[in-house]
């Protein structure tokens, strides 16, 4: 926090009834916290916040869930105009037994959970939650300030800072407003937001600004940054925001560099809000200053670099003072004196270019008020050692009520300390020549060795810093980034295969991938790794005949061979090896990854067990076969094969009399092409029927690309969940298909056999879907077909079947179920996903766990592209070590997919600005 240097106006003095209730007020004691905190462990806050009733009051119900070590008395603080309801585990409590801010709490021994609903005031001093009218333009404003003690006086709450607790906020709001907080918010309908759940914080660094804010949003380090004011002074803001963001950013990436732990939230916003009674406060997440440092004429350098220095200050509290806390208020001034330090600091670092004398300002500004601090009689040492306090006073045991059900669809939490069942159907004793090696025995805490860039497993019980589950194109990109990254990583991939192998039904001659040959492992995020397409070719000798080749897009043989090159030669990649499951340990805080060695005839081998820091799942796609055509897929010695096994099949469908093709993407054009030139010129007897409304080109302009680049992916993120949800299905010509240059060839095939007169036996049928599908005759399939636009029914008797029908993301429901209590979803049942490809767990978790082509829900028609690989493997990596060793573009497309880009555009400066497409 940092504390204003201007001299404010006292607040009126107050009428004798408040002077009455400001004397009924209990100051929380050192000794009292510390008995609360020795009966307490406050584990979760779920808050909702009615902003929509008033210019003087606003609605707060606060649901506390808490474990008491012991029976004990204790108490909640709250501030209410009114109290309107408290339920302790589902029974009434006396609301008359409310002592001035005090509400009495009698607890049997284990979990609890408290509800207490009140009518709060809004504050026009700056404590609480204060509300602002803006003379201008009559626009009003609320935002909290909650530092030291006034949480109270916004929702009901354990309020001290060593009581540590996951919040999550919800906000009703008023029409046109938008609600800022600590984690990224969403709305979720007219009015109502919604905020992500954060990592454990300090009662007085919740934070909620809520107003009709003028925003100018970016992205740095794959998180979304932002700045706010109120709408009149947008002129302002904008003309400073440029400035501004390059100081966050620049600092941001020196603090990096200066801690070896990430950035611990999920973004970074700065509001500069009205009639603010400090300089600028420290939430995480949401940074709010005096809007005073949104300058409205001009200024001296000094000014600007003082600005800098609490933009600095504050973000030093991310870590110190927000990641870790004081106890007690006694070490404030720690606290304070190391961001006020490492402000001065980090300006001279990272901002030298704009601000060269920061020192000389530190020097004669702050040094010498710290000398006089230093000459006080109050001067004392870092810390005492505190008297023990009184235990708390034990009460006999009660039977405590059920747990009542959270509301909404939610999921079980874990409970601290307690390991989450094993995965379901996994044996809970294997065989005896079977055994997992059992953990050693760790103490509580973080007890992780530092980052090492082994990748071997010498010692079983040391900790990976990541785990691989699965061994594709998009893990091993992830794997070839990994190794030999600065600093090293100890990484260990799995793959149940006994070697490298990428769709070897498809591998059909000719067939090339739909992306360049710059989409390869690493080259798109490392150009320069030992890994790229062009190093393997200059590893095999055929570099200059690739060069006169003047192959753009290369064969698919081609890219499977150039990914097994790569897969026998990096380390720490374990095929023939079955992940079986995958669970948290919280008491060592690392995952437990739990595999199945398989021998070379598919038979469990031996069992084994890895820790780790950080899992990716690339466990990638399986073939979907449509229910109609399930039972005939599944019977043995049926002719119903999916394309994924073509090759593997040919033979016995260039023996059959008439083949039917089903599926409109590129699998199937390529097999019916393949098939049709296979086979003798009128005679082909070959059917291809597909669902889509046409056999179409898949989008393949320059600008339509641009869907699969960074910019979409991030734009797509940021979509509302219900938007995303409809917009996929209507992308389907994105990436399902066909390449223009196999819709040329299939038609050139067909028309060379008219030449000398006649038309081939071959029917292309679009906008057809299959029924039902059986048997006739033991030896043929007869499929039941209804046109979609004709409404009409036909049936099609055939020889054999092959399903271009696509693929679908591999369950993992088996393998995660150990994670099922942490895992978070969606609406629709969907894991959710971060924009840095992380399952959202519940905050207890401390590890991630990032999925590979799992993700399009959330991020959208690139999740399974192969030119986003290495950007994703990057994004990852950055992620895990919070080092960014990966530097990304923070631009990569001319399209702004949206009216409020998220990142200001990364291009040289060619003597003019970017107009922006709407002038706020």
């Amino acid at each position: 926090m940092t504390h204003s240097r201007q001299v404010r106006a006292p607040p009126p003095l107050p009428d004798a009834e408040s002077i009455g209730q400001h004397r009924a007020m209990s100051v929380l004691t050192r000794d009292e916290a510390q008995t609360r905190a020795q009966l307490l462990d406050v584990q979760h806050y779920s808050v909702d916040l009615d902003l929509t009733t008033g210019d003087e009051t606003f609605e707060s119900t606060s649901l506390i869930r808490f474990t008491a070590r012991t029976a004990g008395d204790t108490f909640v603080e709250l501030k209410p105009e009114t109290l309107h309801s408290a339920l302790l585990d589902d029974e009434p409590l006396d609301t008359a037994a409310l002592d001035g801010n005090r509400l009495p709490l009698h607890l049997s021994e284990g979990e609890h959970v408290l509800r207490i609903s009140t009518t709060m005031r809004y504050s026009r001093t700056g404590e609480g939650m204060h509300r602002f009218a803006d003379p201008s333009d009559g626009e009003s404003y609320v935002y909290t300030q909650l530092f030291m003690e006034d949480v109270q006086r916004v929702f009901a709450a354990f309020d001290q800072p060593d009581l540590k607790a996951v919040f999550e906020l919800t906000v009703t709001a008023p029409e046109g407003w938008t609600v800022l907080a600590n984690g990224i918010t969403e709305q979720q309908s007219d009015g109502r937001w919604r905020a992500a759940p954060t990592p454990p914080l300090s009662t007085y660094f919740v934070c909620v600004a809520a107003g009709p804010w003028h925003s100018v949003r970016t992205e740095h380090a794959g998180l979304p940054f932002g700045i706010h004011c109120r709408r009149s002074l947008a002129p302002h803001l904008d003309a400073d925001a440029d400035e501004i963001l390059a100081v966050t950013r620049a600092c941001y990436d020196r603090f990096h560099e200066k801690f070896d732990e990430p950035y611990p939230f999920d973004s970074y916003d700065q509001a500069f809000v009205p009639e603010f009674n400090a300089g600028a406060m420290e939430n995480p997440g949401l940074v709010t200053f005096r809007d005073e440092f949104v300058f409205r004429s001009a200024v001296t350098v000094t000014e600007r670099q003082t600005r800098a220095m609490v933009i600095a200050h504050e973000m030093a509290h991310m870590w110190f003072g927000d990641l870790v806390t004081l106890r007690w208020w006694d070490d404030i001034w720690l606290n304070e004196s190391f961001a006020e330090y490492m402000g001065y600091q980090t300006v001279n670092e990272a901002c030298s270019d704009l601000f060269p004398d920061t020192w000389v300002d530190f020097g004669v500004t702050r040094k010498a008020w710290g000398y006089e601090a230093d000459q006080r009689p109050s001067t004392h040492p870092v810390a005492h050692r505190p008297r023990r306090p009184p235990r708390p006073r034990r009460r006999h045991r009660r039977r405590r009520p059920p747990h009542p059900p959270h509301p909404g669809p939610r999921r079980p939490r874990p409970r601290p300390g307690r390991r989450p069942p094993l995965a379901q159907g996994h044996p809970a004793q294997p065989p005896r020549h079977l055994r997992r090696p059992g953990p050693a025995h760790h103490p509580r805490g973080r007890q992780h060795p530092p980052m090492t860039g082994s990748t071997s497993q010498d010692d079983p019980d040391r900790p990976h810093d990541l785990v691989g589950v699965g061994i594709g194109p998009f893990n091993l990109s992830l794997a070839a980034l990994a190794h030999g990254m600065p600093g090293g990583l100890a990484t260990a991939f799995y793959e149940q295969k006994p070697a490298f192998h990428w769709h070897p039904g498809l591998l059909i001659e000719g067939a090339t991938l739909q992306v360049p040959f710059l989409a390869d492992l690493v080259t798109l995020a490392d150009p320069a790794s030992p890994w790229t397409f062009l190093n393997y070719l200059k590893a095999r000798e055929r570099l200059f005949p690739f060069y006169f080749a003047e192959k753009f897009h290369i064969h698919r043989a081609e890219y499977d061979a150039y990914c097994r090159w790569v897969s026998e030669r990096l380390p720490g990649l374990h095929f023939g090896h079955q992940v079986d499951s995958v669970r948290w340990n919280p008491e060592r805080r690392l995952f437990e990854v739990d595999f199945t060695q398989i021998d070379p005839d598919g038979e469990a081998e031996a069992l084994g067990r890895a820790y780790t820091r950080n899992v990716v799942l690339g466990v990638g796609t399986e073939p979907y076969v449509p229910e109609p055509l399930k039972p005939l897929a599944d019977a043995p010695g049926v002719p119903v094969f999916h394309s994924a096994d073509y090759l593997t099949h040919r033979d016995t469908l260039l023996a059959a009399e008439h083949v039917t093709v089903i599926g409109s993407g590129q699998s199937g054009a390529e097999v019916f092409l393949d098939l049709l030139r296979a086979r003798p010129t009128g005679a082909e007897k070959i059917h291809w029927l597909a669902r889509t409304e046409a056999f179409a080109p898949m989008e393949y302009s320059k600008l339509g690309l641009e869907h699969f680049t960074p910019d979409y992916t991030r734009y797509f993120h940021a979509l509302p969940e219900a938007v995303r949800g409809d917009l996929v299905p209507r992308q389907w010509q994105l990436h399902k298909g066909i390449d223009t240059d196999t819709i040329a060839a299939i038609h050139d095939e067909l028309y060379r056999r008219t030449l000398h007169g006649g038309w081939p036996d071959a029917v292309l049928t679009p906008g057809v879907r299959v029924r039902t599908a059986g048997r006739v005759a033991t030896t043929q399939v007869e499929l039941h077909l209804e046109h979609l636009q004709q409404g009409t029914r036909s049936r099609l008797t055939t020889d054999a079947v092959v399903l271009a029908t696509g693929y679908r993301e591999r369950s993992v429901d088996r393998m995660l179920a150990g994670l099922d209590p942490y895992l978070r979803h969606d609406s629709a049942g969907r894991p959710r996903v971060d924009e840095r490809h992380r399952l959202v767990l519940d905050p207890s978790v401390t590890g991630a766990v990032h999925v590979q082509n799992a993700e399009k829900h959330t991020h959208g028609v690139g999740a399974p592209d192969l030119g986003l690989a290495a950007w994703r493997s990057a994004t990852i990596l950055n992620a895990v070590t919070g080092k960014d060793p990966y530097p990304l573009p923070r631009r990569t497309a001319f399209t702004s997919f949206g009216l409020e880009t998220r990142e200001a555009p990364s291009i040289p400066a060619q003597g003019q600005k970017l107009t922006p497409l709407v002038q706020q």
